[in-house]
């Protein structure tokens, strides 16, 4: 056999191979969880996009340099979006079930506390649905007052957010005050 010949029946088969495996990876059943989607906040975005020059997206985390508190969003970007499989009936689910959602920030004013909530955008309907407000404080978890006072890092957390919506369309909406720091967030999706 030649060697130009043996070459070809390799990459012909090795194509074969790659189309059989790439359908099979499509093909996604979430059951099991929960799933957790950590992000970078360099994901998040302000709330005027004129403002972006006044936001330092670093290596894990976004510095507000402006001289006034900054509103972003940052998004939690799904696998895809595509429906998850329910295995227990014919259909395809879009629902999105949030267990659990943490943001850690640095507060570094003593005017303005750092603050978030979480959001989700219905699918078909287009209505918007919101979670609490928490400020970063003292306590482990966020306090539900402003705590003007606190300076320093902690971590925001959120328990059973947002009920189950039919999108792939949610976030968290944050105030960030002057020099204060935000570096990571997450959410623990479980299974419909």
């Amino acid at each position: 056999m030649r060697q130009e010949t043996r070459f070809a029946c390799v990459a012909v088969m090795s194509a074969a191979t790659l189309t059989v495996t790439l359908g099979q990876a499509q093909q996604y059943v979430y059951n099991r969880g929960p799933n957790y989607v950590n992000m970078s906040p360099s994901r998040c975005r302000p709330w005027q996009s004129g403002d972006q020059g006044n936001l330092r997206h670093e290596v894990e985390k976004l510095w507000n340099a402006a001289s006034t508190t900054m509103t972003v969003y940052c998004p939690f970007q799904r696998r895809s979006t595509s429906y998850y499989g329910n295995t227990s009936g014919a259909t395809n689910e879009k629902n999105v079930t949030v267990a659990s959602i943490q943001m850690r920030a640095n507060d570094a004013q003593t005017g303005a506390a750092v603050s978030c909530y979480p959001f989700a955008t219905g699918f078909s309907s287009g209505l918007t649905f919101f979670g609490p407000t928490k400020y970063l404080c003292s306590t482990a978890g966020g306090c539900s007052t402003a705590t003007n006072s606190y300076t320093g890092s902690n971590t925001l957390t959120w328990t059973n957010p947002i009920t189950a919506q039919p999108t792939p369309n949610w976030g968290l909406h944050c105030r960030l005050p002057t020099n204060s720091i935000l570096y990571w967030y997450e959410a623990a999706v479980t299974a419909n």
